[in-house]
Parts: structure tokens; sequence; C-alpha cells
């Protein structure tokens, strides 16, 4: 019999990269919590790993290519920033369906969370808005209740 736990995990992790379905505010700030914390991680291992290699005369360049070793931690902070920005955009698509709008509306959403001040308020419209379900049931157009 296989483990639940195990099941569950990577059911988990395989719908963090699918826009279908809904997360609740809970879910939500969970996420957006755990969202802050790895870009807090990498960008201090990543500067960290620069500033390192940058006085060490020996690991400037790489031995097999002649590039900056910074040239490979740039590209690599590059790549997990474009990753966390997606995963971002995933999550108030599904933060969206929970209250009943359409995915659509996650694309200027993410651009006004770019907006000095603005971030703020659209932050709080997502973390505080309640779920909407149709009348007599305990789902919307965009799945069931995540809270059941």
């Amino acid at each position: 019999m296989p483990d639940l736990g195990i099941l569950t995990l990577l059911a988990l992790i395989g719908g963090l990269f699918v826009p279908k379905g809904r997360r609740s505010r809970m879910q939500y700030f969970g996420c957006n919590l755990l969202n802050i914390a790895i870009s807090a991680v990498l960008g201090f291992v990543g500067y960290g790993l620069i500033s390192l290699f940058a006085h060490e005369e020996i690991l400037t360049s790489s031995p097999t290519t002649g590039e900056p070793i910074e040239v490979r931690f740039a590209v690599a902070t590059y790549l997990g920033v474009g990753l966390l920005v997606y995963l971002t955009f995933i999550l108030i698509c599904k933060r969206l369906h929970d209250m009943g709008l359409s995915a659509w509306f996650a694309i200027p959403v993410q651009l006004l969370l770019l907006v000095p001040w603005i971030n703020v308020v659209v932050g709080l419209v997502l973390l505080f808005c309640p779920s909407k379900n149709d009348p007599g049931r305990n789902a919307n157009r965009y799945g069931t209740d995540p809270r059941s």
C-alpha cells in the first residue's frame, strides 16, 4: 500500500505549475510566505557566492569555457527569479479562481503588483477577499472549495 502522505505531497508539487483549480486565503498566504523565504535564501546565497568568487583570482573564470563565474551565477539568478514570477502568476490565477474570477485578470494583477503602494492594496484584496461558491454547492465553475 503506498504512503498517502507522499502521494499528497507529489500532487501538491505537481499542482504548483498548473493554473487550474483554486487556492484558499490561507493557502495563498502560506505560498506567499514560502515564496518570500525562497527569494530571500536565493538572494543571500547568490550574493554571497558572487562576493566570494569575485575576490578569488583563481575562481574568477571557468577552466573549461573561460567565462567569468559571475555570469553563471547571474544566469542562475535570472532563471530562479523567472521561476518564482511564474509560480506567483499561477498562485494568483488559482486565488482569482477561488474568488470566482477568470485567470485572465491575473495579467493586470501581476502588473499592478509592480506598482509601489498599489501592490499592497492588491495583495490585501487577494488575501482577504472571501471565496465565492455557486448557490447550494460547495464549488464554483473552477473547482471545489479548497477548504472542504
